[in-house]
């Protein structure tokens, strides 16, 4: 499985390959049967089924997706929580409530019937428990949040990721990631470049103790900068926040409406979309108000060094200054900071433009 997983960014490698392989090498039927019954989820690149996510120091839990009535069935928690969703079981009423952002789904096992903002609606395969697992069809959940969702079947593999295509041809993400890059970078330089900071997958569960980058998921990485530098804990706050700093007087609200807007689609707090729209009239502000990245970043860092008791006399030589520095020496950053965003200006949502 392990080297499967390695193959499976390779648009080259096929499931057959590695069969016709085992059945010329002396690999038993019964293993060439178990490869051949494989599925593999990835979110964002990343194999979230199977996997085996440390649940606690001596303990591992292995988590499988299935097949049933030709839909891909998948434990509900590991895949849902990665998404920045929580998670609710009615043991009693046997139903599963899944909320994020602003939207909740609600399923109960069993059963087709399914409740999607309080509207019902039909399913085609029912969830169902097992082994102390709750399974649900992948597809309904990852679309319902957004996702974008594609089968490889030459891989067995589906493939989730963010339905930026809601986007069209806005350059906001470009706007937010030039804005909030200085501190994503001193909280996580190896993922500056990725919207949010941080993959949203990690190798320990969502809601464990919080340890290094490859442990920790991107929910929990922005749940626990919002609780502990902000004291933000849910939706409402986030919202009110960002939008507060978006209106505000320079750089420094401006580009921290940027952080919580990437922070809190990371948490699950706001949808991509929803985020781009926190970040547009701060990105506004700052294509109104300077003419380039070294002037905006300066004014951003003037307000880091009022914020902070700080000397402003040479900005650049604060360590966050020092940051904006070293991310345009590397050329795997330095691109984030295209002056050339100035000259095209902002372009908005699709349904904003309208």
């Amino acid at each position: 499985m392990g080297a499967v997983e390695y193959l499976l960014p390779d648009p080259r490698f096929t499931m057959a390959q590695v069969l016709d392989w085992g059945a010329a090498n002396g690999v038993s039927a019964g293993n060439l049967a178990a490869a051949k019954a494989l599925l593999f989820v990835t979110l964002d690149g990343e194999v979230v089924h199977p996997k085996a996510v440390r649940v606690s120091a001596d303990y591992l839990d292995t988590t499988v997706p299935q097949v049933r009535n030709q839909r891909t069935m998948v434990p509900v928690r590991r895949l849902a929580e990665l998404m920045g969703a929580t998670v609710d079981y009615d043991a009693a009423a046997r139903r599963i409530t899944i909320r994020r952002a602003g939207d909740t789904f609600v399923m109960t096992l069993d059963s087709t019937e399914a409740l999607r903002n309080g509207e019902h609606f039909q399913m085609d395969v029912a969830p169902y428990a097992e082994n102390n697992r709750t399974y649900i069809p992948i597809r309904y959940i990852a679309e319902f949040f957004g996702q974008k969702v594609e089968w490889n079947g030459a891989q067995q593999h589906v493939v989730i990721t963010e339905d930026k295509s809601a986007a069209g041809d806005s350059n906001l993400e470009a706007w937010a990631l030039a804005m909030g890059a200085v501190l994503n970078y001193e909280s996580n330089p190896h993922e500056v470049t990725l919207f949010g900071g941080k993959a949203r997958f990690g190798a320990g569960p969502v809601g464990g103790e919080v340890t290094n980058r490859h442990e920790t998921t991107g929910p929990d990485f922005g749940r626990k900068i919002l609780r502990e530098g902000w004291g933000i804990e849910d939706r409402e706050a986030l919202i009110t926040t960002a939008e507060t700093l978006a209106v505000g007087a320079d750089a420094w609200d401006w580009f921290r409406a940027s952080h919580l807007a990437q922070w809190g689609y990371l948490a699950g707090y706001v949808t991509y979309p929803e985020a781009l729209a926190l970040v547009e009239p701060a990105a506004q502000k700052v294509c109104e108000t300077y003419g380039s990245w070294d002037e905006a970043q300066g004014a951003y860092l003037a307000g880091y060094c009022k914020w902070a008791g700080l000397s402003a006399a040479d900005i650049w030589a604060t360590p966050r200054g020092q940051l904006y520095g070293e991310m345009k020496a590397d050329p795997a950053v330095a691109p984030i900071f295209d002056d050339a965003l100035f000259q095209t200006s902002v372009m908005g949502l699709p349904e904003m433009a309208e």
